[in-house]
């Protein structure tokens, strides 16, 4: 039997480049799901589940050195970041003689009030998640109702703000599910199309939510309104009830 030495020459060359170690290996190279593994990933150590993930390492002996990777985790040490909102003091309402009232806190394009909800973050945008007015000793009454013809002195209140009503159980805003946001500037005259300009400043808004996420420096104006029946004598600094606005990070 004749044996073709071409072929046997060349079996031979793979063998030896087998041989040589031609695979190339490869260290662990961390995925998302590596990193999420908290219980096997240690840090410290620098494996994950005992196997070095930041060594990349070829036995030079078998005559073929490849190149490869290996990987390096980025560990965060950080504060919760410091969360700071003012609201306001109060929201004066005046009822005069005439049965005329006035809402002098109140801040829109036309009156020129200083109630507003500022963000003071440091970092992040923030949202009202929720507003209620706990009444003292008076009474939520529906803001159409007709108090022009109620018992005198009877201590029935309606009230709005940004155009919510407050409901029979004080509730003005439940669960805030506003996406869109507000943003703001302190500039008197911007003379910017499309930008409402009040008060001492110009605001951008991306919808028409009464109560928007504030973004990051900005303020949200608070405009409201107020109905009470006839008195029979003067109230000075009566306090009807107080407003809890509930505000938080928007995540």
């Amino acid at each position: 039997m004749k044996i073709n030495k071409k072929i046997i020459s060349s079996v031979l060359a793979l063998m030896m480049m087998f041989s040589l170690g031609m695979t190339s290996v490869s260290a662990m190279e961390l995925t998302q799901e590596n990193l999420a593994d908290t219980e096997n990933l240690d840090t410290t150590a620098g494996t994950y589940n005992g196997e070095a993930y930041n060594e990349y390492s070829v036995d030079g002996s078998s005559g073929s050195i490849a190149a490869g990777s290996a990987s390096s985790v980025i560990v965060l040490n950080a504060e919760a970041t410091n969360f700071d909102v003012t609201i306001p003091i109060a929201l004066r309402v005046n009822a005069y003689a005439d049965g005329s009232i006035t809402t002098p806190d109140s801040m829109s394009s036309t009156s020129k009030g200083l109630a507003k909800i500022i963000n003071n973050c440091v970092l992040g945008q923030v949202e009202v998640v929720s507003a209620k007015i706990n009444l003292n000793g008076w009474t939520a009454t529906a803001f159409d109702a007709d108090y022009a013809n109620m018992k005198v002195n009877s201590k029935n209140i309606g009230f709005k703000i940004n155009g919510l009503e407050m409901a029979t159980d004080g509730t003005i805003l439940a669960n805030n599910t506003a996406t869109d946001t507000i943003s703001s500037i302190f500039d008197i005259d911007a003379n910017t199309a499309g930008v409402e300009e009040f008060e001492d400043y110009s605001f951008t808004r991306s919808g028409s939510s009464p109560f928007p996420i504030i973004a990051n420096g900005s303020v949200l104006p608070i405009e409201y309104s107020a109905k009470i029946p006839g008195l029979d004598a003067d109230l000075i600094n009566v306090v009807p009830g107080s407003i809890v606005i509930t505000v938080d990070f928007y995540k």
